[in-house]
Protein backbone atom coordinates (compact mmCIF):
# COMPACT_ATOMS: atom_id res chain seq x y z
CA UNK A 1 0.00 0.00 0.00
CA UNK A 2 1.02 3.28 -0.83
CA UNK A 3 0.69 6.34 1.23
CA UNK A 4 -1.32 9.20 -0.16
CA UNK A 5 -1.14 12.42 0.01
CA UNK A 6 -3.60 13.92 2.13
CA UNK A 7 -5.04 17.94 1.20
CA UNK A 8 -5.01 20.17 3.31
CA UNK A 9 -8.46 22.30 3.22
CA UNK A 10 -7.89 25.93 3.57
CA UNK A 11 -9.25 27.34 7.07
CA UNK A 12 -10.57 30.66 7.99
CA UNK A 13 -11.87 33.64 5.21
CA UNK A 14 -10.54 35.14 2.74
CA UNK A 15 -9.52 39.26 2.54
CA UNK A 16 -12.37 39.34 0.18
CA UNK A 17 -14.96 37.66 2.04
CA UNK A 18 -14.05 39.79 5.16
CA UNK A 19 -14.33 43.04 2.77
CA UNK A 20 -17.72 41.86 1.32
CA UNK A 21 -19.19 41.70 5.39
CA UNK A 22 -17.28 44.61 6.49
CA UNK A 23 -19.27 46.54 3.12
CA UNK A 24 -22.25 44.94 3.99
CA UNK A 25 -22.39 46.29 7.52
CA UNK A 26 -21.46 49.45 6.27
CA UNK A 27 -24.57 49.81 4.11
CA UNK A 28 -26.90 48.92 6.62
CA UNK A 29 -25.29 51.25 9.28
CA UNK A 30 -25.93 54.16 6.34
CA UNK A 31 -29.55 52.73 6.06
CA UNK A 32 -30.23 52.44 9.98
CA UNK A 33 -28.85 55.50 11.86
CA UNK A 34 -30.78 58.10 9.91
CA UNK A 35 -33.84 56.24 10.24
CA UNK A 36 -33.36 55.52 14.23
CA UNK A 37 -32.18 59.73 14.59
CA UNK A 38 -35.88 60.56 12.71
CA UNK A 39 -37.80 57.99 14.87
CA UNK A 40 -35.67 59.51 17.94
CA UNK A 41 -37.14 63.03 16.97
CA UNK A 42 -40.93 61.75 16.20
CA UNK A 43 -40.59 60.26 19.94
CA UNK A 44 -39.49 63.29 21.28
CA UNK A 45 -42.28 65.57 19.57
CA UNK A 46 -44.97 63.05 20.82
CA UNK A 47 -43.63 63.42 23.94
CA UNK A 48 -44.08 67.20 23.88
CA UNK A 49 -47.19 67.18 22.53
CA UNK A 50 -48.39 64.40 25.26
CA UNK A 51 -47.30 66.88 28.05
CA UNK A 52 -48.86 69.73 26.45
CA UNK A 53 -52.61 67.70 26.42
CA UNK A 54 -51.79 66.65 29.95
CA UNK A 55 -51.79 70.46 30.46
CA UNK A 56 -54.99 71.37 28.59
CA UNK A 57 -56.50 68.24 30.89
CA UNK A 58 -55.59 69.55 33.95
CA UNK A 59 -57.09 73.05 33.19
CA UNK A 60 -59.91 71.43 31.91
CA UNK A 61 -60.40 69.69 35.42
CA UNK A 62 -59.46 72.87 37.08
CA UNK A 63 -62.12 75.04 35.05
CA UNK A 64 -64.83 72.18 35.93
CA UNK A 65 -63.72 72.29 39.53
CA UNK A 66 -64.15 76.19 39.90
CA UNK A 67 -67.59 75.98 37.96
CA UNK A 68 -68.72 73.57 40.55
CA UNK A 69 -67.77 75.29 43.69
CA UNK A 70 -68.05 78.52 42.99
CA UNK A 71 -71.19 78.33 40.50
CA UNK A 72 -69.94 81.15 38.57
CA UNK A 73 -67.78 81.70 35.46
CA UNK A 74 -64.29 82.80 36.16
CA UNK A 75 -63.02 85.76 34.60
CA UNK A 76 -59.35 84.24 33.35
CA UNK A 77 -57.91 81.31 33.40
CA UNK A 78 -55.44 82.56 36.16
CA UNK A 79 -58.92 82.43 38.71
CA UNK A 80 -59.74 78.54 37.51
CA UNK A 81 -57.42 77.28 39.25
CA UNK A 82 -54.86 79.81 41.20
CA UNK A 83 -52.33 79.59 39.09
CA UNK A 84 -48.63 78.67 40.72
CA UNK A 85 -45.39 79.28 39.96
CA UNK A 86 -44.79 76.60 37.70
CA UNK A 87 -47.67 77.43 35.49
CA UNK A 88 -50.17 74.70 36.23
CA UNK A 89 -53.18 74.96 38.60
CA UNK A 90 -52.71 75.08 41.53
CA UNK A 91 -52.40 71.44 43.72
CA UNK A 92 -52.48 69.42 40.15
CA UNK A 93 -48.55 68.44 40.76
CA UNK A 94 -45.94 68.52 38.32
CA UNK A 95 -46.25 67.52 34.42
CA UNK A 96 -44.14 64.75 33.81
CA UNK A 97 -40.95 66.00 31.86
CA UNK A 98 -38.34 63.89 30.00
CA UNK A 99 -34.79 65.13 30.33
CA UNK A 100 -34.83 67.33 27.34
CA UNK A 101 -37.91 70.03 27.03
CA UNK A 102 -39.89 72.17 29.88
CA UNK A 103 -43.80 72.72 30.03
CA UNK A 104 -44.62 76.56 30.39
CA UNK A 105 -47.75 78.07 30.60
CA UNK A 106 -48.11 81.79 29.57
CA UNK A 107 -51.37 84.44 29.20
CA UNK A 108 -52.99 82.55 31.98
CA UNK A 109 -54.36 86.70 33.55
CA UNK A 110 -56.73 86.56 30.24
CA UNK A 111 -58.87 83.88 28.76
CA UNK A 112 -56.33 82.59 26.28
CA UNK A 113 -53.30 80.60 27.60
CA UNK A 114 -50.59 79.55 25.56
CA UNK A 115 -49.18 75.98 26.31
CA UNK A 116 -45.43 75.94 25.59
CA UNK A 117 -43.13 73.21 25.18
CA UNK A 118 -39.46 74.23 25.03
CA UNK A 119 -35.91 72.12 24.53
CA UNK A 120 -33.52 72.66 27.21
CA UNK A 121 -30.54 70.38 26.14
CA UNK A 122 -29.04 70.14 22.29
CA UNK A 123 -31.71 67.75 21.26
CA UNK A 124 -32.97 67.98 17.55
CA UNK A 125 -36.69 68.58 17.08
CA UNK A 126 -37.98 68.62 13.30
CA UNK A 127 -40.29 70.89 13.51
CA UNK A 128 -39.08 74.07 15.42
CA UNK A 129 -36.43 74.60 19.37
CA UNK A 130 -40.31 75.20 20.81
CA UNK A 131 -44.22 73.43 20.41
CA UNK A 132 -46.87 76.07 20.99
CA UNK A 133 -50.47 75.43 21.39
CA UNK A 134 -53.36 77.26 23.05
CA UNK A 135 -56.29 76.38 25.85
CA UNK A 136 -59.18 78.99 26.37
CA UNK A 137 -61.75 79.81 28.67
CA UNK A 138 -65.00 77.55 27.07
Amino acid sequence: MQPTAVLKTPKGFTLIEVLSVVVIIGILAAIAVPSYKATMDRSREKAAEAAIAEVKSRLSLAYAKYLLEEKSEPDTIGDIAGIDDSGLPAGSGEVPQMDNYTVTLSGHNGTIATITVTKIKDVDYSQSDEIDNTWELP
